[in-house]
């Protein structure tokens, strides 16, 4: 069975605006749709008991002893698959249970993972499914004037840039030092000279805090090979946020970026299969390792894409 010239015709219609999701994370403001509403979608639109959905893997990845007597704090990654008519995709979720019973940690973590990758499985389908939020521009996504937000799934910018004003108190240091440098940044210059001087300077402080091998990878999937051919200021700035959000991110968040990166490759079993190649999960990787599944990852990732040109 294929797609109906119906079907084809909701799945490529701009998001509705109305139907996008914010919070804050972080300081920062993102988008997103409800799993709820991604349901009532593919039940819309494909129709109902004409879609599925089926748990690939679900495993607990940390659990640890909270603060609280008898209180856990529990994470899960889950891989599920989405089948509609001729189109069948896996996607990764994670999910968290914070300082709750045991029970109910696992059970929201495992609920929250599954309902993640089965959303995140569903927005290949196109923009309904909250593809279009990977657009940072928000092309696919209608609104009321020029109401735009930070896309959840791209790269945030700054609270000050996306008009949201942080009221997370615990945010990390790294990313307040990011927040400055950015500021600073954008302060720097009436001469092009003294701002591609000042652009060198701090892309420079991002490669020490991120280390070379993945301030590298970032430049050039952002295009470029050394930070001193950047002369737009866009450009500029483009660059800058895409390295710190090495910065600021964690490691988890990383990898989702990554996995990300695999899906618009169209190579998402390649990202799953080195996985398991590896034996281990995310949160088993010590922390002395971490840079270097990092790098190995965008490595892998390089040559897929490399075979994939061929």
């Amino acid at each position: 069975m294929i797609f109906s010239d119906e079907q084809i015709e909701e799945l490529e219609k701009p998001l509705d605006h109305n139907k996008v999701a914010t919070r804050s994370q972080g300081g920062k403001k993102l988008a997103y749709i409800q799993s709820w509403h991604a349901i009532s979608e593919a039940n819309r639109i494909f129709g109902y008991g004409k879609w599925g959905s089926r748990i690939i893997t679900l495993d607990c990845v940390l659990d640890e002893e909270a603060k609280g007597e008898g209180r856990r704090n529990v994470s899960y990654l889950a891989i599920v698959e989405v089948v509609a008519s001729d189109g069948t995709f896996r996607d990764t979720g994670t999910g968290h249970g914070q300082n709750m019973r045991p029970g109910d940690a696992h059970e929201s973590a495992s609920k929250e993972a599954v309902s993640d990758a089965e959303k995140r499985a569903l927005r290949h389908f196109g923009n309904q499914f909250g593809l279009a939020l990977y657009d940072k521009e928000f092309t696919n996504v209608t609104r009321d004037g020029d109401n735009r937000q930070t896309s959840e799934e791209s790269a945030p910018s700054s609270p000050s840039e996306s008009g949201a004003e942080s009221t997370d108190e615990s945010q990390s240091t790294s990313s307040a030092k990011v927040d400055i440098a950015k500021a600073n940044l954008e302060q720097s210059i009436p001469t092009q000279k003294k701002g591609i001087g000042a652009f060198i300077d701090a892309m420079q402080a991002q490669k020490h805090r991120v280390g070379a091998d993945a301030y590298y990878q970032q430049l050039g999937f952002c295009g470029f090979e050394k930070s001193n051919e950047i002369w737009g200021k866009e450009d500029q700035k483009k660059v800058f946020d895409e390295i710190s959000n090495l910065v600021s991110i964690g490691f988890l968040d990383h990898l989702t970026q990554i996995s990300d990166r695999f899906n618009l490759a169209g190579a998402a079993e390649s990202y799953i299969a080195w996985w398991a190649s590896l034996g281990q999960t995310p949160t088993e990787i010590p922390e002395e390792g971490k840079e270097a599944v990092i790098r190995a990852l965008y490595e892998h990732l390089n040559e897929v894409k490399s075979r994939t040109e061929k």
